[in-house]
């Protein structure tokens, strides 16, 4: 079964990508970073394919086989599993959230003139 969380710490486990997280976040982080890595001298091939996937993050092949290392430790041992959706979960606390709210513009009627339709202007608007 294909875990979206267990492939989302496999890409940001390659790439590092915490540049957007606050300091809690971070912390989160290198906790996982370190709860992974304490797996991969326990288990190599889990060790072998974090290493192949921070050599080559944009390496899709890699980045499976991390997940899948990942999947496989987490499915033997249940510890491991629940302490990496732990992180998880605190580092993507430490995230700004994004905005799913919607805008709709709506313009009835004849109209002369110029019209700007938009949402989260910051700054002037001028027509030239």
């Amino acid at each position: 079964m294909d875990d979206p969380v267990l492939a989302a710490i496999a890409t940001a486990l390659a790439t590092s990508a915490v540049t957007e997280l606050t300091a809690g976040g971070k912390a989160a982080f290198n906790a996982l970073v370190r709860l992974v890595r304490r797996k991969a001298a326990e288990q190599p091939e889990t060790g072998n394919a974090l290493v192949a996937a921070q050599d080559d993050p944009s390496d899709k092949h890699r980045l499976a086989e991390l997940n899948a290392a990942l999947a496989a430790a987490a499915q033997n041992d249940r510890t491991f599993a629940i302490e990496l959706h732990r992180l998880w979960n605190e580092i993507r606390a430490g995230r700004p959230q994004e905005d799913h709210s919607e805008t709709r513009n709506t313009i009835s009627g004849p109209v002369t003139g110029q019209v700007v339709q938009a949402r989260d202007i910051h700054g002037g608007v001028s027509f030239g």
